[in-house]
């Protein structure tokens, strides 16, 4: 930077200075000695036009306004941004619904993990009671009377394994999580599932969430009883159903809330229709 040699004005180094508008060269020639310095008065006076200048030069196409950041984004597209988060808004939860969802989801995860752990544990112990019991008196009759449902669950406890235990687990998880996300949309789970108790949901739901369960075990694995095939989901079912529809209460919305978001969406895209066929000409 350098200083204008009559009116003091900071500026880049140039011929001619933008305050005051004399040629520097020739200014120099005819003062010799540094020329006249401005006096406090003059650079006073002069501040404010010192600061107008600056501003009308910071305010032009491609810098930032006074007080604001340079390379700003045009109106237009600040506008474009504006109306795209309103769309995107209307279907992306906010903060507090996106910890809900994050909590849902931990708590199903953190439920599936200690019902695999349980249910494993429960089908080894089934395992060695049944051993027992085959060895009394009272097990040999009812081995003897039933053989065909005896045969049935040593064919089920000689299938226990933690990958077993996963695959009910899974199964039960995954069909529970189908039909509470069905029930969610349907409006079902806010005007029934909610309003019953914790007894009227196990027999409305996670009863028949069971049977559903045993249907798809029951062809994969051979099992000939249904009854040993509904024995084998009932644990997994109970334990992970509750949790199944409060994931999706939580993620997914319902067909009338779908609805409600979506209006403004179908009354802008009428107006632009209507506007397109009332065009002159057409």
């Amino acid at each position: 930077m350098t200083e204008c040699p009559k009116c003091g004005f900071d500026q880049v180094p140039s011929g001619e200075c933008p305050q005051c508008g004399i040629i520097i060269a020739k200014y120099r020639e005819r003062h010799p000695a540094g020329g006249v310095q401005p006096t406090e008065e003059y650079r006073h006076t002069h501040e404010g036009s010192h600061q107008a200048g600056y501003e009308q030069r910071s305010a032009r196409p491609g810098r930032g306004a006074p007080g604001q950041p340079e390379g700003k984004s045009p109106l237009w597209l600040e506008k474009s941004k504006g109306l795209l988060k309103n769309l995107t808004g209307r279907f992306t939860p906010d903060e507090g619904q996106g910890n809900l969802i994050t909590d849902a989801l931990f708590h199903g995860l953190l439920m599936l993990v200690i019902t695999l752990i349980v249910y494993t544990a429960l089908l080894y112990a089934m395992r060695v009671m049944w051993i027992f019991y085959a060895a009394t008196p009272v097990g040999e009759q009812f081995v003897g009377g039933f053989t065909k449902k005896a045969q049935e669950i040593e064919y089920l406890l000689d299938l226990v394994s933690p990958l077993f235990a996963l695959e009910v687990a899974m199964t039960a998880f995954l069909i529970c999580l189908a039909v509470g996300a069905g029930s969610r949309f349907l409006h079902i789970t806010s005007s029934i599932y909610v309003s019953i108790g914790a007894p009227g949901r196990i027999l409305l739901c996670g009863l028949p969430l069971t049977a559903v369960v045993a249907s798809c075990l029951q062809p994969r694995h051979g099992f000939e009883v249904w009854s040993v095939a509904y024995a084998a989901a009932l644990v997994p079912t109970l334990a992970l159903y509750s949790v199944c529809f409060s994931i999706s209460s939580a993620v997914l919305p319902e067909f009338g809330e779908l609805l409600k978001r979506a209006a403004p969406l179908r009354a802008a895209a009428a107006r632009r229709i209507l506007g397109f066929f009332e065009k002159p000409g057409l």
